[in-house]
């Protein structure tokens, strides 16, 4: 079955009374109630793509988007918003997918490991 408007095998769930599109959204949001952040699924739509960004992250002044597979219109919107975020709230843009995480800015998609994405994101709360 497909979920919510994801692709092939995306399966919808809850996580703390919040609907959620797939189970690799419901891990990230697991991963990041246990570290102790603040969370938004959803807030808002963003861009001149009106992109619906999965997670805000305000504390960290972040966004994440989680992905079970890249589109390429993904890559040109992301890059875009990014762009944006940064200019105009001082905001980065993350993606977090099944296999790695990426930092993205205007320059595009830049791969990094799990493990990097979390220091960042902790080097984000200590700031």
């Amino acid at each position: 079955k497909t979920g919510a408007g994801r692709g092939f095998g995306a399966i919808p769930g809850v996580f703390k009374g919040v609907q959620m599109r797939s189970q690799l959204e419901i891990r990230f949001a697991a991963e990041i109630e246990e570290r102790g952040y603040e969370w938004i699924y959803e807030e808002e739509r963003l861009g001149d793509g009106n992109y619906l960004v999965d997670f805000h992250l305000p504390e960290l002044k972040c966004w994440v988007e989680v992905k079970g597979r890249i589109e390429a219109r993904d890559r040109i919107l992301l890059k875009e918003l990014a762009g944006e975020l940064a200019e105009q709230r001082g905001e980065a843009l993350f993606m977090y997918t099944g296999y790695r995480c990426y930092r993205i800015d205007s320059d595009g998609l830049h791969t990094m490991k799990r493990a990097e994405f979390w220091e960042l994101l902790d080097s984000r709360n200590q700031t």
